[in-house]
């Protein structure tokens, strides 16, 4: 399964053009940094947005899409949502 997070390979700059038009095909899901999440307003439209989050939520920039705010103890946990077929992650 492809995630894309707008980093075309380690050590790369941010590309939004990675998120909007992946070169590889993918399930709809993007892996987005809370920092970045705005920049893709108004170049991709999000259905559902889930907020994996430490500490505090996140703000949704997406008026239109649903959102889920999912507390995890450690960025570990998110390796067991999408082993075991996540949680209906969805673009």
């Amino acid at each position: 399964m492809h995630f894309h997070d707008g980093f075309d390979y380690g050590g790369a700059e941010f590309n939004i053009q990675s998120l909007v038009s992946p070169r590889l095909p993918g399930h709809g899901i993007k892996l987005v940094d809370s920092a970045i999440l705005e920049q893709l307003v108004g170049h991709v439209k999000m259905n559902e947005v889930h907020d994996f989050y430490l500490t505090e939520p996140t703000g949704n920039p997406f008026r239109d899409a649903r959102v889920r705010h999912v507390i995890v103890q450690s960025p570990s946990d998110l390796r067991e949502v999408f082993k075991s077929g996540g949680s209906g992650v969805k673009r």
